[in-house]
């Protein structure tokens, strides 16, 4: 067996991804070489060193599990991709709203504040910074049940400084006006709020879900930004057009005005990536086509899944839970849609996206209201994983 050196290093520095990926069908031992390399240069602890101290990155990976918290947007495609996007790149991180104040009060403690906010509330956001300490010891306790310190008045911080979000358009401090916004992260009453915060020039945006983080994520303005980071695996949903091709499939979003997400479109297209609104056939024709038409769910074998070695395997990547399939629009000929549906049960701890299969089997099997009586609801997420694998075998 041949062991990882620095000559591997540099000879694998040099090689695209489609050679690399080549290279490692050589042999067996090729094969642990290059996932060795990939392991080395996918370290999320690293690339978190931009925006949180190691301490910081481990409570963040600890939020992540407990929360269902995700990373995504151009922080999870320069992960995959290696690209660097320059300083001004932020962090944007998902979560439902069920569990914001939690994650919220957490980036506050450790010296985040809300960018745009008027002295009012300075005073809360100092009060936040000063629990820090207190909290990171409530965070190590466990994994599990992670409890929140009373910070009184950290709630309020936020309300002058997010962008309420409604069925694609954003607004300010509850004044529409004239000047409306285009919502390019998805579309739909799903997308709550977006916070920005900032530390030392690094910038965190935290986005609010009403139900699952995907279904805004799906929602993209194209796949090439279809890249989410739980806390011990990393997924690219389309890794054959992204990062083998650097071509992103524009989706199409009934409401929308196309012309809204041209900015974004123009972003990634200087980074180097090719928009795609009407692909040929030959690129969805088949189950290993760049776009392949059909139901997937995320970690299928159509993704690129990373395991992420700074975390401990704990089995419980419930986000392979969700499922959603491409189809063809029946109203703009040529052009795709992701259809899915929102699974939001009590059996549940998150919410889901779902296509029409999977949801009606969650349904039947842990869709059953708990009488009064009974003790508290044990979470079915790992059995709803589990049955979604077993529906794509």
């Amino acid at each position: 067996m041949m062991h990882y050196t620095r000559i591997h290093d540099s000879l694998f520095s040099n090689m695209s991804l489609p050679t690399l990926l080549t290279f490692a069908k050589v042999s067996k031992n090729a094969r642990q070489l290059v996932h060795s390399y990939i392991a080395k240069t996918h370290n999320i602890g690293k690339q978190l060193e931009d925006f949180f101290t190691p301490i910081e990155a481990s409570m963040f990976q600890i939020l992540q599990q407990s929360n269902g918290l995700i990373i995504s947007g151009s922080f999870a495609l320069r992960f995959f991709s290696g690209q660097d996007f320059g300083p001004d790149s932020d962090l944007d991180i998902y979560v439902e709203d069920r569990y914001q104040s939690r994650i919220f009060d957490w980036i506050c403690s450790i010296g985040y504040v809300c960018t745009k906010r008027t002295e009012e509330y300075q005073e809360q956001n100092d009060a936040a910074l000063r629990l820090g300490q207190q909290f990171q010891h409530i965070l190590l306790r466990g994994r599990d049940g992670i409890a929140r310190p009373n910070v009184r008045g950290v709630r309020a911080n936020q309300r002058p400084n997010i962008w309420r979000m409604g069925p694609n358009v954003r607004r300010n401090n509850g004044a529409m006006g004239a000047n409306r916004h285009p919502n390019n992260r998805g579309i739909g009453p799903n997308l709550r709020a977006v916070i920005n915060l900032e530390r030392g020039g690094r910038k965190i945006q935290l986005i609010v879900t009403h139900g699952s983080p995907i279904g805004i994520i799906l929602e993209y303005h194209s796949t090439c930004v279809m890249n989410i980071i739980t806390h011990d695996h990393a997924y690219c949903l389309y890794p054959k057009a992204t990062l083998l091709q650097k071509r992103s499939l524009v989706i199409y979003r009934p409401g929308l005005e196309e012309g809204h997400s041209e900015d974004a479109l123009g972003k990634y297209r200087s980074r180097g990536w090719t928009m795609v609104k009407s692909p040929p056939r030959e690129d969805a024709s088949s189950r290993w086509s760049p776009f392949p038409i059909g139901e997937r769910h995320v970690g299928d074998d159509l993704c690129w899944t990373i395991p992420l070695s700074s975390s401990p395997a704990t089995g419980d990547n419930v986000i392979e839970a969700n499922s959603w399939g491409l189809r063809q629009s029946v109203v703009r000929l040529g052009r795709f849609v992701h259809e899915y549906a929102p699974l939001k049960l009590e059996a549940l701890r998150f919410a889901y996206v779902s296509n029409a299969r999977c949801k009606r089997q969650a349904t039947i099997l842990f869709g059953r209201k708990r009488s009064y009586k009974e003790e508290t609801v044990s979470f079915k997420d790992n059995n709803l994983r589990n049955m979604v694998k077993c529906l794509f075998r």
